[in-house]
């Protein structure tokens, strides 16, 4: 893995928002990143199943992580979910993103979300938008 790809990897491992979810990226290679989490009991809605929005983040994760394999620096300018079912607590989920297109400006992501015995979770796609080539910008609340 390159030292970028590598730098990737650890920095999304310590983002302080997916590490309160659980979340681990586990493989990042050019225009493709997994990113695996366990469904904890605190992740169930009002109705008590996983709530979407824990589904939602898990595949924001891997967009953003797999947007920034482009060469460059990109940011989310929309994201699409389809919910199609949900994990019990205790279920690895998975979620798999990958570059469908990539322009000079725009790049198109897709993330597959799936849970034990590789049921279908959740389908999403992306844009994202080059803000060009500087570093991601740290700040006092990052964790470096």
């Amino acid at each position: 893995m390159s030292d970028y790809l590598e730098q990737l990897q650890e920095r999304a491992n310590r983002c302080p928002y997916g590490s309160s979810m659980g979340f681990e990226v586990v493989e990042v290679r050019p225009g493709y990143a997994r990113v695996v989490a366990t469904v904890r009991p605190h992740y169930d809605s009002w109705i008590g199943r996983t709530h979407g929005g824990w589904l939602m983040s898990l595949a924001d994760h891997a967009s953003s992580i797999v947007g920034n394999t482009i060469p460059g620096n990109y940011v989310a300018t929309q994201f699409n979910i389809h919910f199609i079912s949900t994990p019990d607590v205790g279920d690895r989920v998975e979620a798999e993103g990958r570059v469908i297109h990539q322009g000079k400006t725009l790049g198109l992501v897709k993330m597959k979300v799936t849970g034990n015995n590789g049921k279908l979770l959740a389908y999403a796609t992306g844009n994202v938008l080059s803000i060009g080539d500087r570093a991601p910008r740290s700040n006092s609340r990052a964790v470096d």
